[in-house]
């Protein structure tokens, strides 16, 4: 449903129980504010190990931050194929 430009206009989230767009922005402000708190924590941390865990969730945040931005284009791509 999501993924199908067609239906995705009416889509719910149901959990959020919000339109889909506005769950998607939701969830990247969300992220965003959540990679500002590591990033914070890792620029507080001292032991080398604990800064490359920081590094790493920050990145695997911003990566699921992109997939959603990338969402719309992917919808349009699977519709062509």
């Amino acid at each position: 449903e999501v993924l199908d430009p067609e239906q995705n206009i009416t889509f719910r989230d149901h959990y959020l129980d919000l339109p889909f767009a506005e769950a998607k922005l939701r969830c990247r402000e969300d992220l965003r504010e959540i990679i500002e708190e590591l990033e914070r924590k890792r620029d507080a941390a001292t032991d080398a190990k604990d800064k490359e865990l920081y590094q790493n969730l920050i990145d695997e945040n911003k990566n699921i931050i992109n997939i959603l931005e990338n969402l719309k284009e992917l919808s349009y791509l699977l519709t062509i194929f």
